[in-house]
Order: structure tokens, then sequence, then C-alpha cells
């Protein structure tokens, strides 16, 4: 007799003991039967269709109750909640600021386990973003809910780096989380005005993304407008910014 994805058996344990509202119930469903399918490496594909899963149980959990004042998520009974901590691969937080991500070592090690090239490149730029779970490298927390933008350490070009390599080497994969990253990486270059640090921070880091980048790059021409701005004290920018 065949024997079960332990993500499978988790997952019929989990939810016979719980009290979720069916749509949670439903993408909790959904997200341990990809997990488990990856783990068994029955189809190419499955540890992304189980990171789009993670999305989709985003969704159900942060949308709003009937009376539109909490989410899903703030309303779920602490024995609930404390389940839906345990769920493999997923971090969630309801204090403070409501997060609903994936946890990039558990899918570092599905993808050494089970994944293909894409795979382990996505887990591999995931990793190098994220310190945890919660907070990519080029952010500094400085509440439970913000955080300044570490300009000066090189975090934001190798992110940027990390992520425009997967979009261009599998344009056809991982698309939604992969333009998500880039996307949050870009803006904190381009349109940050909470800088950790102070102004030479702030020069150095666009200096080595200037020197870096193509310069047919996106960013580059506004990279190199900031960076005259900083330069001749017209920016916008906050130099040890305390956010919030």
């Amino acid at each position: 007799m065949p024997t079960r994805p332990r993500a499978l058996v988790w997952a019929l344990l989990f939810t016979a003991t719980s009290t979720f509202a069916q749509p949670v119930r439903e993408g909790i469903d959904a997200y341990t039967k990809a997990v488990a399918t990856a783990e068994s490496a029955a189809a190419p594909g499955s540890i992304e269709s189980a990171l789009a899963a993670i999305d989709d149980l985003r969704d159900v959990l942060l949308a709003r109750v009937p009376d539109g004042t909490l989410s899903v998520l703030e309303t779920l009974p602490e024995v609930d909640f404390a389940r839906l901590e345990a769920l493999p691969g997923v971090f969630v937080q309801r204090i403070e600021v409501l997060v609903v991500k994936p946890v990039p070592s558990f899918f570092a090690a599905l993808a050494a386990r089970a994944g293909d090239e894409a795979d382990l490149r996505f887990a591999s730029a995931l990793s190098g973003t994220y310190r945890n779970a919660k907070w990519p490298t080029y952010i500094e927390p400085q509440t439970d809910y913000s955080g300044c933008t570490a300009f000066g350490k090189g975090k934001l070009l190798e992110a940027y780096r990390l992520w425009s390599a997967m979009e261009r080497d599998f344009p056809d994969r991982y698309v939604t989380a992969v333009s998500r990253e880039r996307g949050q990486v870009q803006r904190n270059i381009t349109r940050s005005t909470c800088a950790c640090g102070d102004a030479a921070a702030v020069v150095r880091e666009f200096e080595q993304i200037a020197a870096t980048l193509d310069p047919a790059d996106p960013i580059v021409a506004a990279v190199e407008e900031r960076l005259s701005a900083v330069k001749e004290e017209r920016s916008n920018i906050r130099f040890g910014c305390v956010s919030g």
C-alpha cells in the first residue's frame, strides 16, 4: 500500500479538528496538496504551484469579514490561528501587521529534494533576499510594521540582480512572485525616501548600481537622477530616517 506524502497526512489531521470556514479550509487543502505533490516529485512545476497556493491563501485570510472592519486572519479563534502558524512553509502574523508569506528555508529544502533548475534558482533568490520570512535584507526593521531602506550595504543591488536574472533566465516560471519581488526592490531603489544611513551611504549605493548594471536597464536613469539630486542637496530622501 503506497505511503501518503507527509504534507497530505498533516493536512488531513490539521483540518479534521479545526473550525475553519470553508474558504480557509479550501485554501489550506490546496496548499498542502500542492506541497504533497511536490514532495512526491510527481509533477514538474508543483513547487511553483505550492507557492502560488500561498498567494491564494493570503487573499482568503486578508479578505475583510462581512462587517468590513477586520480581516479573516484577525478574527480566527486562537486555536485555529495556532494551527495556521503550524502550517509548514508558511509564515503568518497578525500582531501590528498582517503577514502571510512563504518561509524561504522551507522552499529551499523542498527545491533541493524535488525541484528542477528553476525551482532551485527561485529558492536561492528567495533565501538571498529574506533574512527571515518577513523582512527583506535591504530593509532594516525599526518597528513591528516598518523599517528604513538600507542604502550603502549592497543589498538592494544584490536583490535586484537576483530577481532580474530569474526573470531573464526563466521568463515563464514563477512569473507573479518574481515580478512582485523585483518590483518591490525596484521601488525601494528608485522611490524610497527613508534611508537608514547618511547621504554618503546613499551615494555609495547609487554609484555602485549605476556602475554595475547595463546602461539600458530601466532603473539606471532613475538612479542617476537620484544620485545627482543627493549630491546637489536637492533630494527628498531623509537620511538617518526613523520610519513609521
